[in-house]
């Protein structure tokens, strides 16, 4: 009998595509006196990609903030009469 044929999830097809870069590329020649000179030059490239998958955003909640440990909040100024009293 006929079976239902499973179909592609819908959305963004994976196969190549041409993408067009801006790339930094060097460039070798020789001048006048036949040393060789590298420039460097951004040019246009078409590159054959397949196209990254489109990111999805978690909506969870964040993480907490650590809490800090160490030392503890400072004391008050003892006053001066503390020092001579016994121990």
């Amino acid at each position: 009998m006929d079976e239902p044929q499973a179909e592609d999830e819908p959305g963004p097809s994976r196969a190549p595509t041409r993408i067009r870069e801006l790339r930094t590329v060097q460039e070798t020649t020789r001048d006048d006196e036949g040393f060789l000179v590298t420039t460097t030059t951004k040019k246009m490239v078409e590159t054959d990609k397949i196209a990254p998958p489109p990111t999805k955003k978690k909506a969870g909640n964040p993480p907490p903030p650590a809490s800090k440990k160490g030392k503890a909040a400072p004391k008050q100024q003892s006053t001066l009469t503390d020092y001579f009293k016994k121990k």
